[in-house]
């Protein structure tokens, strides 16, 4: 799956980004395969994220590429509210695992899909159990798509 999207990032108290997602309905696992990133910044993200909602403020849990920093989980708690973020190491190609236990997520990276490596400690986030789970890329760099590429992209819901 080849997805383009610009926007000034997804972080702060509103993402920019281009998401490509389905329903969940509570627990739920979304694996997929980061083949290629393009840089159009070095914080342009791609990845995998669960949201609560489509609004740009939306509560979200993401594990994701920075072209040149390295993977990251990224979450919001409150609506609107400001972005936390933890740093693992890994570019592309890199296989992500984001997972959904009640209202515990975990972000894991892995460079087989077999060998997982937990990217921080576990977040708490108070979602709705019907939330949105899919594919994201921001290029941080608003006038300028950023193209991610994914493959074997796995959804356990």
């Amino acid at each position: 799956v080849t997805i383009e999207g610009a926007g000034s990032n997804i972080y702060y108290a509103n993402d920019e980004c281009y998401y490509f997602y389905a329903f969940a309905h509570g627990d739920a696992i979304l694996i997929a395969k980061l083949v290629s990133q393009e840089n159009t910044s070095s914080y342009a993200k791609a990845g995998i994220m669960f949201r609560e909602t489509l609004d740009g403020g939306s509560k979200q849990f993401s594990t994701v590429v920075n072209y040149s920093t390295g993977t990251r989980i990224l979450w919001r708690t409150t609506t609107d509210g400001s972005t936390g973020q933890a740093s693992g190491s890994g570019s592309a190609p890199l296989w992500m695992k984001a997972v959904r236990v009640g209202n515990t997520f975990y972000g894991y990276t892995s460079s087989d899909g077999e060998t997982w490596t937990q990217v921080d400690t576990a977040r708490t986030i108070n979602m709705e159990n019907k939330v949105c789970i899919g594919l994201v890329v921001s290029s941080c760099n608003e006038s300028e798509l950023c193209t991610g590429v994914f493959s074997d992209i796995t959804l356990y819901d």
